[in-house]
Order: structure tokens, then C-alpha cells, then sequence
């Protein structure tokens, strides 16, 4: 099969059948033309052809002018096109399969596991009373759904869909809505905060309020969170940190890019690309779950 037909197939089926963003559309295009154009020049006239090496070569060849960032971009749409190409049985392997991502420069932030959770959590249960139950609740919708700060706190009451188990019409960055789902930690804590809430003083339909009735600021959170993170033993906490690693955390547990793009409503996936390297700690704690898992298998 050209190279220009396989494109053409894929894009119709990021678009069409896996809805990827127009964003994210005109990205995976664009790159796929200029493979198209580095297929003409080395004389490789269908999708059969191509190497290992040749993706390789493609790629920069480890040249230190590209940034790590802008081609592990690159290879994550060519391992999802000749994946692609791989399941409708059009290549037989993917070139781009082993090929492996560039270790991309460390973020300063670390990255939070479940049991870093349990300890902020066991602080505001120590807490007790509304407030806890609140803040509680705000932890784990942070990093259990990946939201930013200011679309959590722009949440209305009435958007949280318990029997669902999903925020409705949650307005992300740049004005688009998407519902999200919510695992069972989330519901669970969200279903005791809008308890909570009934005995409070409301003034409108904010989900998150303060002491006085009105919407939650992020000014308030950041404080709180900080002050909570410090009482826990983790210092320099911050909502976003929440956030990333709740991308951190879908991605070792098996989840993939375009997943991680949608739930933490990114345009497009350069931006989520920057999560291809899990950290060391990511790492072990990803191995530490498949022992458990073997050992669960064994004891049946």
C-alpha cells in the first residue's frame, strides 16, 4: 500500500472512529506528510518498505539539534499509524514498534503516588468536620480526574452525575465541554461533600464553597493544599502537582497518550507527549503492581 493511501486511512480513523481532537487531526496529518516527503527521497514507494533504520533515520538519528520533546512527538504518531497499518493486516510488524523514546529532560515537580495521597488524606481525617470532608473530596477529584484548578472550581452542583458516576459538561480550557468519568474514590468523596454541603449556608450553585457560602477561589485551595501537603510531610504541595500525577499514574497503569490527552483536556497531544517518561519511582511502583498481581494469579 502508498504511503499517501495509508495516510489518508489513518487520519479518516483518528478523526471518524476515534474522535481525536481537530487539533490533534492536523498534527498526526501534518507529520505524516512529511514522512510521505522522507519516503520520496529515499526512494521507499509503499508502507511495506520501511525499516527500523529507516524510522530511525527519520527520526534524527539521536541528533542533538531535535528536541527530545518534538520526537518522541513524532514517534508516538508513527507507532499509532503503522500500529494502524498492523491491525488491518496492510504491514505485517511495525518499523516503529522498538524504537524507543528519547529521554526527555526531568520536570522539577515530582510526581505523587496513591500512598503520598493516603497520608494528605489521613491529615484532614484527623481534621474532622465539614471543612475535612470538603477538602477531602478536592484532593481526590484532583488526582483522580486530572482536572485543572479553575474547571474544578467552576463546577456547579448540579453537574455531578452520582448514579452515572460522571461530571457533566465540565468546560475545560478554551471553552470546550466534555463529561468525565469518575472512579469509584471520586464518587465516593464527592457523594459525601454534597451530603456535607446541604448543612451549609449556600449562596448559588458553586460545588465547592467557602465558610461564607460562596464559590471556592483558587487562591484558598492553593493555601489549603499547601498547608495540608506541609502537615503531611510533603512540602511545596500544589493543586497542579495533583494533576500530573494523575497523568503519571493513567500512563503506568497501561493507559495511553490519547487517553491521557482527552481526560486532561489538552488540544493536542505534543502537549501530553511531555508524560511519555514515567519517573523511576513511576517505574518501580508499576512493577511492584504486576508482582502483586502475579501473586494474586498464583493464590487462586
Amino acid at each position: 500500500m502508498q504511503i499517501d493511501e495509508a495516510a489518508r486511512l489513518f487520519v479518516t480513523h483518528v478523526d471518524e472512529e476515534r474522535r481525536f481532537s481537530p487539533a490533534t487531526v492536523v498534527s498526526y496529518r501534518a507529520e505524516l506528510r512529511l514522512l510521505g516527503v522522507f519516503a520520496v527521497a529515499h526512494q521507499v514507494a509503499d508502507v511495506e518498505a520501511f525499516t527500523r533504520e529507516l524510522i530511525v533515520e527519520y527520526l534524527g538519528n539521536g541528533n542533538s539539534t531535535i528536541a527530545p520533546t518534538t520526537r518522541n512527538r513524532k514517534l508516538t504518531v508513527l507507532r499509532s499509524f503503522f500500529g494502524f497499518l498492523v491491525d488491518k493486516k496492510h504491514v505485517v510488524t511495525s518499523p516503529a514498534h522498538d524504537v524507543t523514546f528519547s529521554r526527555a529532560p526531568r520536570r522539577d515537580e515530582p510526581s505523587l503516588s496513591a500512598r503520598d495521597v493516603g497520608k494528605l488524606l489521613a491529615v484532614l481525617d484527623r481534621e474532622g468536620g465539614w471543612r475535612s470532608v470538603r477538602d477531602r473530596c478536592i484532593v481526590l477529584l484532583l488526582f483522580h480526574t486530572g482536572l485543572r484548578l479553575g474547571e474544578m472550581l467552576s463546577i456547579d452542583v448540579g453537574q455531578v452525575d452520582v448514579g452515572n458516576a460522571l461530571l457533566r459538561e465540565v468546560r475545560r480550557k478554551g471553552g470546550r465541554e466534555q463529561p468525565l468519568p469518575l472512579n469509584a474514590d471520586a464518587l465516593a468523596a464527592l457523594t459525601a461533600w454534597i451530603e456535607a454541603r446541604k448543612a451549609l449556608a449556600v449562596v448559588g450553585d458553586a460545588l465547592f464553597v467557602s465558610r461564607r457560602g460562596g464559590r471556592l477561589s483558587k487562591r484558598a485551595v492553593q493555601s489549603r493544599v499547601k498547608e495540608v501537603g506541609e502537615a503531611a510531610g510533603l512540602p511545596s504541595l500544589h493543586p497542579h502537582l495533583l494533576r500530573h500525577s494523575f497523568a503519571t499514574e493513567v500512563l503506568a497503569a497501561g493507559g495511553n497518550l490519547e487517553e491521557v490527552r482527552r481526560l486532561l483536556g489538552h488540544a493536542s497531544i505534543t502537549t501530553t507527549s511531555r508524560y511519555s517518561h514515567p519517573s523511576d519511582a513511576a517505574l518501580r511502583r508499576a512493577v511492584e503492581r504486576l508482582a502483586t498481581s502475579a501473586s494474586r494469579r498464583r493464590d487462586r
